[in-house]
This record gives structure tokens, sequence and C-alpha cells, in this order.
């Protein structure tokens, strides 16, 4: 079985496949609240996401809004 490295430890390829989905709006959120690790330990399911305070604001706050909206501080330009 073929291993990878992250962060300094190796990963079985299943490990690093699991995933929960998300839109691309959340995903990049979840990228600026967790660290990779807290990521892989703590919220690694949509419910531990689903509780968080400041996931849950912002999945408020963006699911009223247009499919394809990017929140402003992730705009270019």
């Amino acid at each position: 079985m073929r291993k990878r490295k992250r962060g300094g430890r190796a990963y079985r390829r299943e490990e690093l496949e699991r995933t929960v989905p998300l839109c691309g709006p959340c995903h990049r959120h979840v990228h600026t609240v967790f660290s990779e690790k807290e990521l892989e330990s703590d919220y690694n399911t949509v419910e531990a996401l689903a509780v968080h305070p400041q996931v849950r604001r912002f999945v408020d706050w963006i699911s009223d809004k247009p499919h394809g909206t990017i929140p402003f501080s992730r705009r270019s330009g």
C-alpha cells in the first residue's frame, strides 16, 4: 500500500481521500477557520463542522445568496 506524506506523517491513500462534501465557498471558509490537523482530528464530518459557531454563521449567511456567490474577502482584484 503506497503512502504519502503530509506534515511529516505518512498517510495511506484512503486516509487522504476521506473528505466531506462541501460547496466551494464553504470549503474555502472551513480552511480559513481550521488547521489541517483540526480538520483531521476534530472536524472530519459535516455534523461536526455544522455545530462550530464560525461555520454555522457562514452557512447561515451564504444560504440565502445566489449560487456562485463569492464572499467579498475572497474576491481578487
